[in-house]
C-alpha cells in the first residue's frame, strides 16, 4: 500500500505483489521503469504521475474513488483490463496506453486524452456519466465501441481506428460524433440497428481495403 509518497524517478522498479495507490498517496515515475506483476489498484485520492518513462502492468488495472492516473510522455502497457469507475480519472498528454483487454470508463470520471494514443485489444465502454474527452488523440480499438450516449464521448479532433479482425459494433442509446474514423483491413465497423441512431463523422472516414461498414436498421452514418 501506498499512501505516502513513491519516486521511482530514473530507476528500475519492479512490485511482484498487488499494488494499492490510495488515501492520498503519490507514485511518480520520471524516466525509469516499473514493473507491476500484481493487480493495481489506485483510489481514495491516489495519485500515479509519469513522466516519460516505461510501466508495465502484468495484471489488471482499476482507477476508482477520485483516483488519479496520468500519463504524460510515458508508455503504458496493461495486460489485462482498464477499468475506471466511480470518478476514476486518465490523463494522457503525449504518451502511450496499450491495454491488452477492455477499457472501461463508468460512474463519473474522464478520460482526457489530449495528444495521446489509447490502443485497447479489446472493447472500450464509456457509460453511466463518465466522459472522454478526446482531444487530438489516436484511438486504436479492436472491439466494440459502447457509449450511454453521445455525450459521454467529444470526439474534438482525434481519429478512432477500427483495427479488429471482425465485426465491430457501435453500440449507443443516442447519435455519436467522431472526428476521424478509419476502418482498418479486416475490421467490419457496424452500428448496432436497435435506436435509429446516427453516428455522425465531423471530418473524415477511410475505409481501407478489405475493411467494411454496414449500416443496420434505421441506423445513419452522416459523412460532414
Amino acid at each position: 500500500i501506498i499512501n505516502g509518497t513513491y519516486n521511482g524517478n530514473d530507476g528500475t522498479t519492479t512490485f511482484n505483489g498487488g499494488v494499492d495507490v490510495r488515501s492520498g498517496g503519490i507514485l511518480n515515475l520520471d524516466s525509469g521503469t516499473i514493473t507491476f506483476n500484481g493487480q493495481t489498484f489506485v483510489g481514495n485520492n491516489g495519485t500515479v504521475n509519469l513522466g516519460d518513462g516505461n510501466v508495465f502492468i502484468n495484471d489488471n488495472l482499476e482507477v476508482k474513488s477520485s483516483g488519479f492516473f496520468n500519463a504524460e510522455d510515458a508508455t503504458v502497457t496493461v495486460t489485462g483490463d482498464a477499468n475506471f469507475t466511480s470518478n476514476g480519472n486518465l490523463t494522457i498528454d503525449n504518451g502511450t496506453i496499450n491495454i491488452t483487454g477492455n477499457a472501461n470508463l463508468s460512474s463519473g470520471g474522464s478520460f482526457n486524452l489530449n495528444s495521446g494514443n489509447l490502443n485497447v485489444g479489446g472493447g472500450a465502454s464509456f457509460t453511466s456519466g463518465g466522459t472522454v474527452n478526446a482531444g487530438n488523440s489516436n484511438i486504436n480499438l479492436q472491439g466494440d465501441f459502447t457509449v450511454q450516449n453521445g455525450s459521454n464521448f467529444a470526439a474534438d479532433s482525434s481519429t478512432v481506428t477500427f483495427s479488429g479482425d471482425s465485426t465491430q459494433t457501435v453500440n449507443s442509446n443516442g447519435d455519436v460524433t467522431f472526428y476521424n474514423v478509419v476502418v482498418d483491413s479486416g475490421a467490419v465497423l457496424n452500428t448496432d440497428g436497435g435506436s435509429d441512431n446516427t453516428i455522425i463523422i465531423e471530418n473524415n472516414l477511410v475505409v481501407e481495403d478489405g475493411g467494411g461498414v454496414d449500416v443496420n436498421g434505421d441506423d445513419k452514418i452522416d459523412v460532414q
